[in-house]
């Protein structure tokens, strides 16, 4: 497996893909997943109330690769 990174007390994956996605979008895709999951996929808040506060999931793919599904609370702050 691959290493991961600290961000606000959870460990992240170091390498993996994103996928931005609106927060209507987001939802939907987060149900959809955890109704196919055997597992519960965890939703984290990060940066809440600052500037490019954002929600985020990550899953392993088969193979054990990660990808993780973020929405931004505010477009504009994309990555600030």
């Amino acid at each position: 497996h691959y290493p991961f990174y600290s961000l606000e007390d959870n460990q992240l994956p170091s390498f993996h893909f994103g996928v931005i996605l609106s927060n209507e979008d987001w939802d939907n895709m987060y149900d959809k997943i955890n109704k196919w999951s055997a597992d519960t996929i965890i939703k984290t808040t990060f940066f809440e109330d600052q500037n490019g506060e954002q929600n985020s999931f990550f899953i392993e793919d088969p193979d054990g690769y990660h990808i993780e599904f973020k929405t931004f609370s505010e477009k504009g702050e994309m990555f600030m």
